[in-house]
């Protein structure tokens, strides 16, 4: 049993622009119309079909990978921008991991972490865009 059919086992399904959703979002059908939405929905479904039309346990596993490793770097932004944020609000000594000064003048204001932080979650992306093969990620 894979984690897609254990999902739909526990979920509860609604419909929505057309489609089933085992997913409760909490904002999507309230911001967008259901119209833009199946728009969307139909450019996914065609892009995404490429990758799916050959689906098997390598190309699974690859996804699975894939996510993980989105889901770590998405973590790992959003624990250093927490830590940034908690350690200004206290007014704390900040450690050298969440900031760093600025390279050319020496003063603060040079603030790194928040910088790492949305290059981790651009690299978050990166590992899930479909469009890109996963052998190029470590020959480039």
């Amino acid at each position: 049993m894979n984690s897609i059919i254990t999902t739909k086992l526990l979920s509860h399904t609604h419909q929505f622009a057309g489609r089933e959703w085992h997913y409760d979002f909490r904002k999507l059908f309230d911001e967008f119309e259901e119209v833009k939405i199946k728009r969307n929905i139909a450019s996914l479904s065609q892009r995404y079909s490429k990758i799916t039309k050959d689906w098997g346990s390598e190309r699974n596993s690859e996804w699975m990978c894939r996510i993980y490793l989105s889901a770590k770097m998405i973590l790992g932004a959003t624990l250093q921008l927490g830590a940034l944020l908690h350690a200004t609000q206290k007014n704390l000594r900040i450690v050298s991991q969440l900031t760093v000064e600025h390279p050319t003048n020496g003063v603060g204001g040079g603030n790194l972490g928040s910088i790492m932080s949305f290059m981790r979650f651009c690299l978050a992306w990166l590992f899930v865009f479909q469009f890109r093969g996963w052998i190029n990620y470590f020959q480039n």
